[in-house]
């Protein structure tokens, strides 16, 4: 990704679930996030279905919880 890619996420916890959304704006693609949070702290996303545009990209983002 460049740096001027518009993404929104949106993210909800429970326990050690996580899931949410991600849209990219420059592309009109909205997906579904689902993952874990491990003892650490630590999250792993992955996205994957077709978004409202309908075409279908998977993708993994991990990412941390702030410490």
């Amino acid at each position: 990704m460049g740096p001027k890619v518009d993404v929104l996420a949106r993210l909800e916890r429970d326990g050690n679930t996580v899931r949410g959304r991600h849209f990219y704006a420059h592309l009109g693609v909205d997906l579904p996030l689902a993952g874990s949070v491990t003892d650490t702290g630590d999250i792993a996303l992955s996205a994957r279905g077709e978004g409202r545009s309908g075409a279908r990209q998977p993708a993994a983002v991990p990412g941390s919880a702030p410490g």
